[in-house]
């Protein structure tokens, strides 16, 4: 007697094969003991001192006179000496200009720009490696049929 042949309505369908749980390169666990101490300090303390042109001006007249005459002819053996004096005595002073020119400029910019960014990890686990592959295992299926 021939064999029946399988037709379309006789087939099995599978919907999932599962050949186990794989996984590859979890890497180890991580651990930590010690101290982390974030401390950072910046001390900015720009200084600008500035001191302007110190002047002394002494501005005015200090005017001494004195004045002394001898008309003394009989000592000088002179005829027909003539020595006359009204005591007039002149000092032409004054307009005295001081002129001070004392500019003092002092300019400062001051910039700062600082990152104190800190990153830290502590414990943390291994890679668990690299270009790994986890695969399931094979699935054969042998049918046998007796009609």
């Amino acid at each position: 007697m021939p064999k029946p042949s399988i037709h379309v309505s006789d087939s099995i369908h599978f919907k999932s094969i599962d050949t186990g749980g794989q996984s590859v390169g979890n890497g180890g666990d991580g651990s930590f003991s010690g101290a982390i101490i974030n401390k950072p300090t910046l001390t900015f303390d720009p200084t600008n001192k500035a001191d302007g042109a110190h002047v002394n001006v002494t501005t005015g007249d200090h005017v001494s006179q004195k004045a002394s005459w001898d008309a003394d002819a009989i000592a000088k053996k002179a005829h027909d000496v003539n020595a006359n004096s009204n005591g007039d005595q002149k000092s032409y002073s004054g307009h005295d200009t001081s002129k001070v020119y004392a500019n003092t400029t002092a300019d400062q910019t001051n910039k700062l720009w600082v990152d104190m960014h800190q990153e830290v990890m502590a414990g943390i686990g291994g890679n668990g490696g690299d270009n790994n592959a986890a695969m399931g295992g094979e699935v054969d299926f042998h049918f046998s049929s007796s009609i």
